[in-house]
């Protein structure tokens, strides 16, 4: 027997997959009637371990043309063999979802934003990122979810009236339902399906909030927005307090005693804050610029914001300033001085009242308006004005699912009212349009459900279908998630950083006969299952030249050079070693001497897809110069 070491240390590249090739100085003489046997393996088997760092950690992404591409980076980490799921769970989805946003003022950008996109886009709100698993083929995709409150989501209890109600809530009235003599239930409207991890949003307009009229515990009046760790019923029992306990994260709005105007307060870890965070920009009964609120899900961060008329914003803040009672507004008219912040809100409403009613244009008499363009204060009623209440980072909250909800703390003793009263409009939430567990959030695709917001109001939802998307990103990370087949060998280009990235255009997200207006959600792919350190090989050692192998392969019936098969299982640093029980000689069948100076081998699956190296492989062979039977070792 001779022994012959075939031997790599290409990372393939190319069309030739799974080949191990060498050119030999001298020529190996093969006599008549010899066969050839599979020693031993040692080979390092490609997409089991990635090292993320600064060279390989940048991926880009593009929902449409006019947005354009966007950059994000993958946390630094390795991930090995067993660590294909966590790569896709936590670096590239969460990465994904984390640089989807929208906002209107970049100065509510969290510090660690996304480097690219600005205020973010309209288009983001509703997508979420999400990957699934058939085997060991991974498939990276993105649905955009509709904010529509479909009733089949929720459960409002028999506590909680939402009129106008049909198939969803998007227009309905949410107040309170109480028996008479009951203080202490609180009613609730609580999602059965999970909120969404994309550009997710979960707000209300204010329509309606009296505070209480007669001696009654604080905070008994007002109404807030929550995420919960489980999906609950309506209704709740308890007040302001006791919806700190029944939420993980959200926002409370309350009148307090002797307050003016009603407040917010924060919940973070279900713990309400002591002190009031901001005001709550509330107007006037059902104001048709009355504020929105609540929590938005934005690059990465869970985030409490209020949407408030901005002329509006600029008196109330003036009139609970005691420094600026009776002083200049800024062009030359001063702000009311009634001795009392009680009397300067009544003042500075009356104020708003009056210039909404005249259709809101310029009033060189009205406080804080200007007669130019360039005026700083040149405010108008009906417009936007974004404010960032807190922000709270997700790394932190969003590995478990966070469940929606709105509740009222409104008690009515007597039917009257007279205890105080809230009622809530247009509300939206985001839930996940990855399941359908309760309703139907997942065909609501590309819903523009804006135009009854009016202002001021959230950004607008994009109704717009998706094209020319794409998903990019290293080649290094392309080939460990199981992209490497299909981007050499499909037509997936390398653009437009050219060949250290796979960039995965539109028509490969879309399945074949599916419209792009239609589809419900874009995938992008893999064709190569990954190799896990769970995975027991089964590889084909087919020699391709100089000269065919006896064998044949009942799959396909032709005959095929099997030179023997490998059995074995990937270690967590993604190397395999194999060493034969028995030698099994395989005949070449040749009747004359030939040389084989040159040997070409390629390795395969079970399913005769090559096995792709990213390293030093090596097989070792014996040569045998006649035919022999099985030798036992």
């Amino acid at each position: 027997m001779r022994l012959i070491r075939v031997f790599t240390d290409i990372i393939d590249d190319g069309d030739a997959l799974g080949v191990l090739s060498n050119d030999f100085g001298a020529e190996i003489v093969v006599r008549p009637n010899s066969s050839l046997a599979l020693l031993n393996a040692n080979l390092s088997i490609a997409n089991s371990t990635l090292v993320v760092d600064g060279d390989n950690n940048q991926i880009d992404f593009q929902f449409t043309n006019a947005t354009g591409i966007r950059t994000c980076f993958f946390p630094a980490g390795t991930y090995n063999a067993s660590a294909h799921e966590a790569f896709f769970r936590v670096a590239l989805t969460r990465t994904l979802n984390n640089n989807l946003g929208v906002l209107k003022d970049d100065s509510n950008l969290p510090e660690t934003g996304p480097p690219t996109t600005a205020v973010g886009f309209n288009e983001d709100v509703g997508k979420e990122w999400n990957f699934a698993k058939a085997g060991q083929v991974y498939t990276q995709k993105w649905v955009n979810a509709s904010r529509t409150m479909t009733i089949k989501d929720w459960d409002r209890g028999a506590t909680m009236n939402a009129t106008a109600a049909t198939a969803t809530y998007n227009s309905s009235v949410l107040t309170p339902s109480f028996a008479a003599g009951v203080k202490n239930e609180m009613p609730v409207l609580t999602s059965q399906t999970e909120w969404g991890k994309g550009c997710s949003q979960h707000y209300v307009k204010v329509k309606t909030m009296i505070a209480e009229t007669f001696g009654s515990p604080i905070g008994t009046t007002g109404f807030w927005l929550g995420l919960t760790n489980t999906a609950v019923a309506s209704p709740y029992k308890g007040n302001y307090e006791a919806s700190s306990l029944n939420a993980k994260y959200g926002i409370s709005m309350t009148y307090l005693d002797g307050d003016d105007t009603p407040y917010v307060y924060t919940i973070r870890d279900g713990v309400a804050v002591a002190d009031a965070v901001e005001n709550l920009y509330y107007i006037s009964d059902d104001n048709a610029n009355n504020p929105y609120i609540g929590l938005f899900r934005n690059f990465g961060y869970l985030q409490y914001i209020q949407y408030a008329d901005t002329y509006w914003v600029f008196l109330l803040d003036a009139a609970l300033n005691d420094d600026l009672a009776g002083e200049d507004s800024g062009n030359g008219v001063n702000f009311p001085d009634t001795g009392s912040s009680t009397g300067n809100v009544a003042a500075v409403l009356a104020i708003y009242l009056a210039a909404q009613t005249a259709g809101g244009g310029y009033n060189a008499t009205i406080p804080g308006q200007g007669g130019g363009l360039t005026d700083i204060n040149n405010l108008s009623i009906g417009e936007t004005t974004e404010i960032l209440i807190g922000s709270v980072a997700l790394t932190t909250i969003d590995t478990a699912a966070k469940y929606p909800s709105i509740g009222i703390m409104s008690p009515d003793a007597d039917n009257t009212l007279t205890y105080g009263g809230v009622a809530l409009k247009n509300p939206r939430s985001t839930l996940t349009p990855w399941t359908t567990s309760k309703g139907n959030q997942k065909v609501k695709f590309h819903l523009d459900d804006s135009a009854t917001l009016g202002t001021p109001a959230p950004p607008a939802q994009n109704a717009d279908a998706t094209n020319f998307n794409f998903l990019q990103m290293s080649n290094q990370v392309g080939d460990y998630a199981g992209f490497y087949n299909r981007s050499q060998r499909g037509g997936i280009v390398r653009l437009p950083q050219g060949s250290e990235y796979y960039s995965f255009i539109r028509d490969f997200s879309v399945p074949v006969g599916k419209d792009h207006k239609n589809v419900a959600n874009y995938e992008y792919a893999a064709t190569r299952g990954v190799i896990s350190s769970t995975t027991d090989m089964s590889i084909q050692v087919i020699l391709q030249s100089p000269k065919p192998l006896d064998g044949h392969d009942g799959s396909t019936g032709d005959p095929k050079s099997i030179l023997g098969i490998i059995n074995s299982q990937i270690s967590i640093k993604g190397s395999l070693s194999y060493e034969a029980r028995n030698i099994l000689p395989i005949s070449f069948r040749n009747s004359q001497a030939f040389s084989m100076r040159n040997i070409q081998i390629q390795l395969q699956t079970i399913d005769n897809v090559p096995i792709v190296f990213e390293g030093a492989s090596v097989l070792t062979l014996g040569l045998i110069d006649s035919a022999p039977s099985v030798i036992v070792g």
